[in-house]
């Protein structure tokens, strides 16, 4: 329990769903009074091994990061701050840290804080993973299998094919292969719609947008991403590879020629390796003259080696038979492991039969196969809400996390308008800002009140940042969010507490000073006019005396109920303490003042009050006067009230 040496509240704040803890002024430093179950576990310590220790020895980092100094400006000043520091480590811990500082009535300090780091990991990994397939020298398209439409190609499909992502996503991949139809591609595919095959490997030609053809290797397999079977098609350009395969039955100068200048490994051979490009050197890291040394098994990895060996065999004794793809492991000369793919076939070599090989580094294939699985499983694991839609605000994906949250069924979020979560809560201003900050490419980052789909409302911090193309064009904006209800409810109620009286309701002493000095600093600046009041309940100790101290807070509660009706709603009514109270009037003359005073004087004076039948009051006026202070002005007041109760009470003195 959180208890103070003046507070009349107690808060049990291993309730609190966040990291908490509360530090005590001291010797010029901080001492630990209390430390949350949460923040515990957070920071792999006890309770019992902080109470009463300085934070400066057990987090010996506050200092060098500023939090501190945060410390000491909310001691001083009372303004609570948030502030986030980024990465934070010290010998005992390390990670990323946002904070909230706020001042406790007693004097104390307590902190909430968050500890963000695995949510930064993973923004970073999920940004590391995009990177990867984004930028893989490799053409990668995903098509819907049931449409067979287009939904995403990478950098590198949009360079060679020569449509854009947006231009794709009406087209399928008959658009793209001429003299094919749908039931050709239905034909082709059937193997793996089946489920008799992972994959399927095939040549085809390709159709770029300015009408030029391309031989393609593809890989087309079926993968799951965002909960949905689709068509993912990893693709290589070998035009070159069957250029150079047409022109080795015409010219082995041309092949020479063909294949020094080929980006694929191509290699020649018999007992051992003839022939090897430069392609295939950079690929395997071996000098020309040190891969004509070996055979062509030697590096491979061990389970393959026999397969392969019985290939050489055939084809060196004249053998003839379909090209064979297979994805091999070899290790290169410095000692790195790559896959690639590797196609041979016979040919005759200076009068004598021979393999020729083609070899393709698919090592980043494969790890873009990986990590798209990996991404989609990442985003539907995360704990954080995500949602993507187009420019235009239409919903292209939500992940698990935010349908389990909102109450919704995916097929009701997909193509719908984001603003099916607006609450009525926030203006069109808003929202203007919203829209006109990601639609010029920056990171928007607010709180915003949602509706889930049972109309119930939550409070949601949300991070909105923009997906731009290639020419630095809005295309998408991915929002990642979490709901701080709970934070935003703890956070109310702990103001309420920080600035209403708990007895009658009204701003306490310290809030009405606050007002006081609000309201001096606007009539200093704008040369403006506001009065005061004090008034205390004549003979009250009488009351408690006769009564109770039970009857006296009734007849206190009943009297602020009396005045609260009373009063204008721009005035500020609270409790000075005890049985004394202090209304600030804004924009009030002399005369309208006095008015309101007496009405208020009556009014208690005549009101039958439950237990004690009739009470009354005295009242000191006066009105803001140039250069007043806040404590001259209230000096003067106070002087106008005891003289009102000097004059007999029951009465109104203006000064």
């Amino acid at each position: 329990m959180l208890s103070g040496r003046s507070s009349n509240f107690e808060i049990d704040i291993d309730t609190i769903p966040m990291n908490v803890a509360v530090y005590r002024y001291e010797e010029d430093d901080f001492i630990f009074v209390d430390f949350n179950s949460m923040a515990q576990k957070t920071e792999k310590i006890t309770k019992d091994e902080l109470i009463g220790k300085k934070v400066t020895e057990v987090f010996p980092g506050v200092r060098e990061l500023g939090l501190f100094d945060v410390l000491i400006r909310v001691y001083e000043n009372s303004a609570a701050e948030e502030v986030d520091f980024g990465y934070y480590e010290d010998e005992r811990t390390k990670g990323w840290r946002e904070n909230r500082v706020s001042k406790l009535p007693n004097g104390d300090i307590i902190v909430f804080y968050s500890d963000l780091t695995a949510r930064k990991e993973k923004e970073d990994k999920l940004k590391s993973f995009g990177r990867i397939i984004d930028n893989s020298i490799n053409e990668v398209y995903i098509s819907d299998i049931d449409t067979f439409k287009f939904s995403y190609i990478n950098k590198e499909a949009e360079k060679n094919i020569g449509y854009t992502l947006q231009e794709m996503q009406d087209m399928t991949p008959v658009d793209i292969k001429p003299d094919y139809d749908m039931h050709s591609l239905k034909k082709l595919i059937e193997p793996i719609i089946n489920g008799k095959e992972k994959s399927l490997l095939v040549e085809t030609v390709h159709q770029r947008k300015d009408g030029s053809l391309y031989y393609a290797e593809i890989r087309l397999e079926i993968m799951t991403i965002d909960n949905k079977n689709q068509f993912v098609v990893f693709a290589n350009d070998i035009s070159d590879r069957k250029k150079a395969q047409l022109q080795l039955q015409e010219s082995e100068e041309k092949f020479r020629v063909i294949a020094e200048n080929s980006v694929m490994g191509i290699f020649i051979y018999q007992e051992t390796i003839v022939y090897a490009n430069k392609a295939l050197e950079e690929i395997s890291e071996y000098e020309s003259e040190e891969l004509h040394t070996m055979k062509p098994w030697k590096y491979i990895q061990e389970s393959y080696k026999e397969k392969l060996k019985e290939i050489s065999v055939k084809r060196l004794s004249g053998q003839s038979f379909p090209q064979e793809y297979n994805d091999i492991e070899i290790v290169t000369k410095s000692g790195k492991k790559k896959i690639v793919r590797v196609s041979t076939q016979t040919i005759k070599y200076k009068g004598e039969y021979a393999g020729l090989g083609t070899v393709v580094d698919v090592t980043d294939i494969i790890q873009t196969k990986q990590q798209l699985k990996l991404l989609a499983q990442a985003v539907e694991q995360m704990d954080e809400m995500v949602r993507i839609t187009d420019k235009d605000g239409i919903i292209s994906y939500v992940n698990e996390a935010l349908i389990s949250h909102a109450g919704y069924k995916r097929a009701e979020l997909i193509d719908k308008k984001i603003s099916m979560f607006k609450s009525g809560k926030h203006d069109k201003a808003f929202y203007k800002n919203l829209w006109d900050t990601i639609l010029s490419g920056d990171t928007f980052k607010d709180v915003f009140i949602n509706r889930k789909k049972d109309k119930s409302l939550f409070y949601e911090e949300e991070t909105i940042t923009p997906i731009m193309d290639e020419n630095n064009q809005v295309q998408h904006f991915v929002a990642t969010s979490h709901d701080i209800t709970k934070r935003v409810q703890m956070e109310k109620e702990l103001h309420k507490l920080a600035t209403i009286d708990s007895l009658t309701c009204t701003y306490n002493r310290h809030k009405i000073t606050e007002e006081l000095e609000i309201e001096i600093a606007r009539v200093s600046r704008y040369d403006g006019v506001f009065s005061i009041m004090m008034f205390d309940i004549d003979h009250f100790k009488k009351i408690n005396d006769t009564y109770g101290h039970d009857v006296g807070d009734s007849v206190l509660i009943e009297l602020c109920d009396l005045v609260s009706k009373l009063i204008r709603e721009s005035d500020r009514f609270g409790r000075w303490g005890g049985e004394e109270f202090m209304i600030i009037s804004p924009n009030i003359e002399k005369e309208k003042v006095i008015l309101l005073a007496n009405k208020l004087k009556e009014a208690i004076a005549t009101h039958i009050f439950k237990d004690v039948k009739q009470v009354t009051v005295s009242v000191g006026v006066t009105c803001y006067a140039k250069g007043d202070s806040k404590e001259s002005i209230l000096k003067r007041a106070d002087d106008l009230l005891y003289a009102a109760k000097d004059a007999g009470r029951n009465t109104v003195i203006y000064g």
